[in-house]
């Protein structure tokens, strides 16, 4: 199964990713990414306990 983003949901991590890298420095907003992106792959790998 793929993972389809809606636009607004790109402009959104965006603007989370750069207000975590001025904010606080690079490193927290990395690790937002990160945990964004096993949350991503947990749904994409189970997506009937995500909807």
């Amino acid at each position: 199964m793929a993972v389809v983003f809606n636009r607004s949901v790109q402009r959104d991590v965006s603007e989370i990713l750069a207000y975590y890298t001025i904010g606080s420095g690079p490193e927290l907003a990395d690790e937002f990414f990160e945990e964004l992106m096993l949350f991503i792959g947990n749904a994409d790998s189970y997506p009937k306990k995500f909807h």
